[in-house]
Parts: C-alpha cells; sequence; structure tokens
C-alpha cells in the first residue's frame, strides 16, 4: 500500500486517541477506508487483505452418448406377453369378489431385471445419462435355449415397457423397433439389443 493511500487512513481516524505515528493493521486500514466510502472488496484490496471470492459453479454440457446402445438380455428376464397379465380377484367392502388381470410375478421380476441392465448402460465413464428425448430405432436378436419355435415379437412388449423412461423419456420416442429370430444358443439364450438414434430425414 502506497504511503498517501495509508497516511490518509490514518487521517480518518483522528478520533483513536493512539499516537498517529503508530502503524494500523490492515484490517484497520480497511475499516477506515470503507468508512470514507471505499467498497468492501477494494478496501481490503487496498489493505492488502484476501478478497472472499463467492463459489463458482461450472455447468458442463453433457458428453455426447457413445451410440450404439448395446443391451444383453438374458433368457430368464424376457418374458412374452402371453405371459404378462394372470387372473386373479379382488374383495369389495362387502365382500363381493372382483375379477381382474394383473401383472404377473413373472413379468414383474423379469421388468426389474432389465431395468437394472439398462440403467447400467446408460451410466457410461461414471456419468450417467438421463433418457433420450429423440426418435430411436431399436433392433433386437434373440437366440432360443432351443429348436423350439419360439413367437420372438412376443418379448417386445415386456422389454419395450421396462426401458421406457431409463433409455428412452416415453414410448413415442421408440418409432422402429425390429425383432430377429438368430437362432439357437444352448449354452447362452439371449436378447442383442442394440438402440441408436434415427437421424434426421436427409441427414442419414
Amino acid at each position: 500500500m502506497s504511503a498517501s493511500v495509508r497516511s490518509t487512513a490514518v487521517a480518518t481516524v483522528a478520533h483513536d486517541r493512539r499516537p498517529m505515528s503508530l502503524a494500523m493493521s490492515p484490517e484497520e486500514i480497511a475499516r477506515a477506508l470503507e468508512a470514507q466510502g471505499v467498497p468492501h472488496e477494494k478496501a481490503r484490496a487496498q489493505a492488502g487483505l484476501s478478497v472472499p471470492t463467492a463459489d463458482v459453479h461450472v455447468i458442463t454440457a453433457a458428453p455426447p452418448f457413445p451410440f450404439p446402445l448395446r443391451l444383453t438380455i438374458p433368457w430368464s428376464a424376457l418374458c412374452s406377453d402371453n405371459a404378462r397379465k394372470r387372473p386373479t380377484v379382488t374383495r369389495g367392502v362387502n365382500g363381493e369378489v372382483h375379477p381382474r388381470m394383473a401383472l404377473s410375478a413373472r413379468y414383474k421380476a423379469a421388468a426389474e431385471r432389465i431395468r437394472a441392465i439398462a440403467r447400467e448402460a446408460m451410466t457410461v465413464e461414471g456419468y450417467h445419462f438421463e433418457p433420450f428425448a429423440q426418435p430411436l430405432a431399436l433392433v433386437a436378436r434373440v437366440y432360443r435355449p432351443s429348436a423350439r419355435r419360439t413367437d420372438v415379437p412376443n418379448f417386445a412388449k415386456g422389454v419395450h415397457d421396462a426401458l421406457s423412461k431409463i433409455v428412452y423419456a416415453d414410448d413415442l420416442w421408440l418409432c422402429d423397433a425390429r425383432w430377429l429370430d438368430a437362432g439357437t444358443d444352448v449354452d447362452r439364450p439371449r436378447a442383442e439389443i442394440e438402440i441408436s438414434p434415427i437421424p434426421p430425414e436427409g441427414k442419414a
């Protein structure tokens, strides 16, 4: 701090009964400058004191997702739409019986397994991606455990529902879905799924 600034600061505290030649501490100089109308931060800086800075929150853009998104769904997590619901009954307040259809335990367990796989796939190098809100295409290749005929597209409903709100924000974003019979794999029956964005028309 220059001698002129220090002497000015000292002169403003004439009411102080200490000898004017007594050196003032940086805090006292800062207070004296503030008394003259100098802003707090500037007064502290001129007195050689540190100026507290506000916390700075840096917002970084999400990195691009490395499409295609690949999921491997084990056979045990594939539930046919034919097994999606089971008949059950509920009873009214007067004991009357009301038959209804409810999601089966097998379907619920399969859906939760698929959701867990999808959540893991949506986390890349420690960054968790939000559900996509853009047109998407899905291709599923199903490997059966035996040569027994299986209606592969019947697995689609359960998988699509489980991926909603995790991979895509709404079912409406799944614009193209193809389920293919990829043959037999006795040792590791599964569904290999790839999900990719659909480019805007003319930009393919």
